[in-house]
């Protein structure tokens, strides 16, 4: 929208506030990324590693410690989400 539609930050910020159900802070704080030349592609990783890491840990307190201690690999992330497809 930002870069290909001409769509304005505020109707970029709405649209991910009411589509994304991004808080008002993390969604400018997304758009503050994708402005940055370098960063265009890598913001999308975000979105990714939080549905990854949602489903690999759900409700599992004993994963969530796995994921903040150990290297986990994102084959682990998808084999453990079944079938979680990336933004």
């Amino acid at each position: 929208m930002l870069h290909d539609a001409g769509a304005t930050e505020t109707e970029v910020q709405a649209y991910l506030e009411r589509w994304g159900l991004l808080a008002p802070d993390m969604a400018a704080h997304v758009i503050r990324f994708l402005q940055a030349p370098t960063s265009r592609t890598y913001i999308i990783t975000y979105l990714a590693g939080r549905e990854l890491t949602r489903a690999y840990v759900g409700a599992d307190v004993a994963r969530l410690g796995h994921l903040l201690t150990e290297q986990v690999r994102v084959g682990e992330l998808l084999a453990a989400g079944g079938d979680i497809t990336p933004p």
